[in-house]
């Protein structure tokens, strides 16, 4: 064979084995829901360019591009849209990853991501208490409270949420005080939770995720007092984890007496603030003594209640203030729907006996509070320490 045909020959192969070796300048993938089903018709186009296809039954897809560096489109009405970037110099097949496309909600609130669809929370009110304090120089209580219906249940463990709350919101768990979330003047229930927020998509939809475990919660939607702090609003979105029951707050009780014979001070407030817990009985708070609103008293044990008789007994031990020795107080008395009467008995914590009184500690009246809270939601809330628990 002649030379210059031999040259020729090998310059077409050249050629040829560079052209299979180029390949087709494709990317390819595919589109699927949150919930991981593969969405079908989804647009998908290279912005700039004449290039567009949609997603098969299986939520694949395949289009041309032009290599360089090139965005591709994803769209399906209903939901998010995603842009995503490459940077493909060679004509060549890019297999790309999956694009998640999560359901935009038409309607504003707090929506769970289940395992096969989006379940939106309940929209309810939060409830406010305001509690009197006996001297009117001393500043009362509110009390932030959820509801005691528990309108969704969810499963523990980790769990999203997309937020189309017309405000901005926080997550909080109620205590086992009939819902109480956060109490101004014992600052001991913020119930606050964690929870990270992130934003998807081109529309940068909020979802939220958090860490559940069992007990009653909300997502409080928060507004700014006169003095420019974030405060809870009145609404909120409710949901129940596990099993954890609903307390059934009893009251709050109170009286006051010469509680210290050789004090200069008389008339110290002795209150005590009762709930039901269905696991274990009888749970509650005491206040000892009211001097100042956030002043702490110690803690009770050794709760004895009969439902029978209504007979209540309990044991505290209490921290002292200033340079007083601690106390050890007792009572026991039986719990009325108006009142808890019964004696109540004081001790110095090596035994010896230092005060014995009959009382009667009477219910007080909880009313609507009708003006601005002045407490800085963002204020950290210290952990419950005045609580007792006892049997049924």
């Amino acid at each position: 064979m002649a030379p210059k045909r031999i040259a020729l020959l090998q310059h077409t192969l050249l050629l040829a084995s560079l052209f299979v070796g180029c390949g087709k300048p494709i990317v390819t993938g595919n589109v699927s829901d949150v919930f991981g089903t593969p969405l079908a018709s989804a647009a998908v186009t290279v912005e700039g360019t004449s290039f567009s296809t949609t997603t098969n039954n299986d939520g694949h897809y395949s289009i041309q591009f032009v290599p360089g560096q090139f965005n591709l489109r994803i769209k399906k009405d209903g939901y998010t849209s995603s842009t995503v970037p490459f940077s493909v110099a060679e004509p060549t097949t890019v297999p790309a990853a999956t694009v998640i496309l999560y359901p935009r909600p038409t309607e504003p609130g707090i929506y769970y991501i289940g395992k096969e669809k989006l379940e939106k929370l309940s929209t309810l009110r939060l409830r406010r208490e305001q509690v009197r304090n006996r001297s009117a120089w001393l500043p009362g209580s509110t009390r932030y409270l959820l509801q005691t219906e528990e309108p969704l249940k969810l499963p523990e463990g980790e769990a999203r949420f997309i937020d189309t709350a017309p405000r901005s919101i926080q997550l909080a768990r109620a205590t086992g005080r009939s819902g109480l979330i956060l109490d101004t003047a014992h600052r001991d229930a913020a119930g606050v939770v964690n929870a990270r927020a992130e934003k998807v998509g081109d529309e940068e939809l909020t979802v939220w995720s958090v860490q559940l475990q069992p007990g009653v919660y909300g997502w409080i939607e928060l507004e700014e007092n006169i003095l420019g702090d974030r405060v809870p609003g009145e609404t909120y979105y409710g949901f129940g984890v596990g099993d954890a029951p609903w307390f059934t707050f009893l009251g709050t009780y109170e009286s006051s007496w010469t509680f210290d014979p050789n004090a200069t001070q008389q008339e110290m407030a002795y209150g005590l603030e009762l709930w039901r817990d269905p696991t274990v009985g009888i749970v509650g708070h005491l206040n000892y003594p009211v001097m100042e609103a956030d002043t702490p008293a110690g803690r009770i044990d050794n709760v004895r209640y009969d439902a029978t008789t209504g007979s209540i007994s309990f044991r505290a031990r209490v921290r002292a203030l200033g340079e007083r020795p601690n106390e050890v107080h007792e009572f026991t008395g039986k719990l009325n729907p108006d009142s808890i009467d019964g004696t109540f008995k004081r001790y110095v914590e090596d035994g010896a006996l230092i005060q014995t009184q009959q009382v009667v500690l009477k219910k007080q009246r909880l009313f609507e509070n009708n003006f601005e809270d002045l407490v800085s939601w963002q204020e950290r809330y210290s952990e419950p320490i005045l609580q007792f628990r006892g049997p049924r």
